[in-house]
């Protein structure tokens, strides 16, 4: 089948050029779940082990900038003024390097999301946010597939703030576990919010 007779266009964010992670693992096995009646298009942070794996299912992709937004363990240093004020500035510093980085990509991003005519975009993780903010921009629906703990795991470069009004907005939201999904009480009764186990392909 051509890809423009596919009813669905969709394009897959992964936070990720290899297949070290569940995240990525599962979500190859769902394109591989999907690429028989949706066209898949996938955009990766660089060339590794995942682009391989798509090389050999003839399944498009483009290699982008796709920064995360998070820092995994991060502290502050409280034991005095100048090293509090220093490692936070040394934290936004870096935060701002890799959101400027995601701006800077966005048009090349559009471009593509219009030449395949995208209908919908699919986030594989809450480590990044490209497709989310794309979603507002271009007014596509996003699914967000959520994986992590927030404030456990990982701390948000701009807070949870930020990462809320993207996930509300979100068409769909899946969570892999009810104890994760019940970390957003705001969105879990919602009708748009869906637990989904990973699947094992057969």
């Amino acid at each position: 089948m051509s890809k423009q007779a596919f009813p669905i266009h969709a394009a897959f964010f992964s936070h990720d050029a290899n297949l070290k992670g569940g995240g990525s693992i599962s979500l190859l096995n769902l394109i591989d779940g999907l690429s028989h009646h949706t066209h898949c298009f996938v955009f990766l942070p660089g060339r590794g082990e995942f682009s391989q794996e798509l090389d050999q299912r003839n399944i498009e992709y483009a290699v982008l900038p796709n920064m995360w937004w998070v820092s995994y363990a991060y502290k502050f240093d409280n034991s005095n003024l100048y090293r509090s004020l220093k490692s936070r500035l040394l934290y936004y510093r870096k935060a701002f390097q890799r959101a400027y980085k995601n701006l800077k990509a966005v048009p090349m991003y559009i471009r593509l999301i219009r030449k395949y005519n995208i209908d919908v975009m699919y986030t594989n993780t809450s480590v990044v946010f490209m497709g989310a903010l794309l979603s507002v921009l271009l007014g596509k629906p996003h699914i967000w597939h959520i994986r992590e703990y927030k404030g456990s795991d990982f701390r948000f470069d701009f807070g949870n703030t930020l990462f809320n009004i993207f996930l509300k907005r979100a068409k769909v939201k899946i969570f892999v576990s009810e104890a994760l999904q019940k970390q957003y009480p705001k969105l879990a009764d919602q009708e748009s919010s869906f637990v989904v186990y990973n699947g094992i392909p057969i």
